[in-house]
């Protein structure tokens, strides 16, 4: 799908027309539950209040997002915000309980979106064969992030009408820079599929970007579900033939001593690092497109 960045910033340009009163947009009224996703709402804020602090996930790096636990503190900040980003599917299960008490309306659910349902995955056990459940780490395909990106935008603007334009700007530079990015995955996939390259990740979170790269499935180490290989699955990983690229997630703290002569590289699946950057989304991608050129 070609991204429209001009098109998509002319319809929330639109957003100037609702009859809302004026508030200041600050990143106080805002909850993200993890670091993309904070990420993201930063960079639509660009320029905004460029003397805010960063705008904070509720899940901190590191930190496994499924089994998360908010805090007293975590829960009243939920309730006072203006607008919670979530990634649904499952994902944040310990939001559900909070929900009930936070006012309608409120919440995004940015994996259960009608425009992303089409490109959901799911859940693939270690043969690589899907399994019930979806797998929630979209985030990792620029097609889906810029789709999540044209739904949150219209709702900074209803929170800040005066917004709206810079708002429309940092959306229109966003999506074109996603764009971008499509083209250089689907390069280095090719060039990978070319030099007979086999991906195999410690923890399999980066399906979504397999498939925007097109490549095969040649194993994981762990599942979604932190479960690890069993004896077949990692010899059928030790035998594999030729040039083999192994994707390491850092929050993993056991990795089994197999294919020793891969080359290694680390891709931070929630881009920890980058959180305190300028322009999170685009620098998050550019470290994963880095990382994947050293293995070719």
């Amino acid at each position: 799908m070609k991204l429209r960045p001009r098109r998509a910033a002319v319809r929330l340009a639109l957003c100037l027309m609702v009859l809302l009163p004026a508030s200041a947009l600050k990143a106080q009224n805002i909850s993200t539950t993890i670091t993309p996703l904070a990420g993201l709402v930063q960079d639509l804020m660009a320029g905004i209040a460029p003397d805010a602090p960063t705008l904070l996930p509720l899940v901190p790096a590191n930190t496994e997002p499924h089994n998360f636990s908010l805090k007293p503190s975590q829960l009243a900040g939920l309730r006072r915000a203006e607008l919670v980003v979530a990634v649904g599917q499952d994902m944040e299960p310990w939001l559900a309980r909070a929900e009930g008490g936070l006012p309608a309306g409120r919440v995004i659910q940015l994996g259960e979106l009608p425009e992303v349902a089409a490109l959901l995955l799911a859940a693939r056990g270690f043969d690589g064969q899907a399994k019930a459940g979806i797998d929630p780490h979209m985030w990792l395909d620029p097609e889906i992030m810029s789709l999540w990106a044209q739904a949150i935008a219209p709702r900074l603007a209803e929170l800040s009408p005066e917004s709206a334009p810079l708002v429309a700007q940092n959306l229109a530079g966003l999506l074109a820079g996603l764009e971008r990015v499509s083209a250089t995955l689907r390069q280095r996939g090719d060039e990978a599929n070319l030099r007979g390259v086999r991906f195999v990740s410690t923890h399999d979170a980066y399906q979504y970007m397999e498939r925007r790269m097109g490549l095969d499935f040649a194993g994981t180490l762990a599942d979604i579900g932190g479960n690890r290989a069993g004896a077949r699955s990692l010899s059928a990983i030790s035998r594999l033939e030729g040039p083999v690229c192994l994707l390491v997630d850092p929050n993993e703290s056991e990795i089994p001593n197999i294919l020793p002569q891969a080359t290694r590289v680390v891709i931070d699946p929630l881009g920890a690092q980058y959180l305190l950057d300028t322009e999170f989304t685009l620098r998050f991608y550019q470290g994963m497109t880095e990382a994947i050129e050293a293995c070719l």
